[in-house]
């Protein structure tokens, strides 16, 4: 609940020492279910960690997320899910496998690595929704998933570093480079008694 007195739908994310690093409020309401008891955010979800920047999403927001994260800059989003399964919209693994993809990912900001987590049972039931969760490129494509409805299993994906984070540190060496080359040309010693070796004109 929010110190105003209205409840969320709320994710959170920890830092690797256990501290709340950053609250996300889901902003796109589904409104079968969450106009019944929760309030709607208006903020992004975000956090800028050593491998690039991270959004959070939240199931039904996945049909606002591009706009909720234009210009933002993301390496990776991670998606909580918990999937409702019907004729209309498909099944759980069709929506991982391909809906999802198609529909939503690698287009505007979400051209970034996202890793859908959508809830699991540790027993079968009769509804669908469950399972399949899945981790995708900054193309849509889908790199790891698990191929079941039910369990505990935990999935892992290797993903490289958020291409604005190497941008930062080549301009940041590249900065460094360049004043070091200046430093080095103005402590160089005169090559005739008329002109320096680098002066303001070369610079």
């Amino acid at each position: 609940a929010g110190s105003e007195g209205k409840y969320y739908n709320t994710v959170c994310l920890a830092n690797p020492k256990g501290d709340l690093a950053v609250h996300y409020r889901k902003t796109h309401l589904w409104s079968f279910v969450d106009d019944s008891w929760c309030s709607c955010g208006s903020e992004p979800g975000l956090l800028d960690t050593e491998f690039g920047r991270v959004g959070l999403g939240i199931c039904y927001d996945i049909h606002r997320l591009g706009q909720l994260y234009e210009g933002k800059d993301l390496w990776c989003l991670l998606y909580s899910v918990a999937w409702y399964g019907h004729p209309t919209e498909g099944p759980a693994e069709r929506w991982f496998r391909r809906d999802l993809s198609e529909t939503y990912l690698g287009k505007g900001a979400l051209q970034c690595h996202v890793v859908a987590a959508n809830w699991s049972t540790d027993r079968e039931y009769s509804w669908d929704g469950m399972g399949y969760s899945s981790i995708y490129d900054p193309l849509g494509r889908r790199l790891a998933f698990l191929n079941e409805e039910n369990g505990d299993r935990i999935l892992y994906h290797d993903l490289p570093y958020g291409a604005s984070l190497w941008k930062g540190q080549l301009c940041r060496r590249l900065k460094s480079l360049g004043l070091l080359l200046r430093r080095a040309c103005l402590r160089a010693p005169p090559a005739s008694p008329s002109r320096a070796l680098c002066d303001d004109d070369d610079a």
